[in-house]
């Protein structure tokens, strides 16, 4: 889950169900979610940070709205 609260339906939907089914969940997000307790990774981030950094760790090229805003290192 990237950038979600999880406090609308249907969107906490799928991810509960996952967490239902002892299945991997990972929560990228600012906030707490109800989900915190159940998810395998949890990162507290910016959803566009951690994907920029995902996409440098595997050497993925993406495209950028904004090529001026820099990777950060970590978060």
């Amino acid at each position: 889950v990237f950038g979600s609260s999880l406090q609308v339906e249907p969107a906490l939907l799928i991810p509960q169900l996952v967490a239902e089914r002892d299945k991997l969940l990972v929560i990228v997000n600012l906030q707490e979610t109800f989900l915190d307790n159940k998810c395998g990774i949890r990162i507290f981030g910016k959803a566009d940070d951690v994907c920029l950094l995902l996409a440098k760790r595997l050497n993925a090229e993406i495209a950028r709205k904004n090529p001026t805003k820099q990777i950060p290192e970590t978060f």
